[in-house]
């Protein structure tokens, strides 16, 4: 069973990002926490879209079988 019990977070600076739900807010569901995480490094090392211009002011990962 593939369950995603993970999920990323990255906050943005204003303006970067508009989502519906969040303005400068974008996350994603894995499956372990090990997964979440790297994502939030990538994050941080390669900035959003892996341009290299536009960099997360903060990233997180919350355990969704703590809700």
């Amino acid at each position: 069973m593939n369950e995603k019990r993970f999920r990323s977070h990255a906050q943005w600076p204003e303006g970067s990002v508009m989502q519906k739900k969040a303005k400068d807010h974008t996350m994603d569901c894995h499956a372990t926490e090990a997964a979440a995480q790297a994502i939030c490094r990538m994050l941080e090392r390669d900035g959003l879209g892996g341009e290299g211009k536009i960099f997360p002011i903060k990233t997180w990962v919350e355990d969704l079988s703590a809700i």
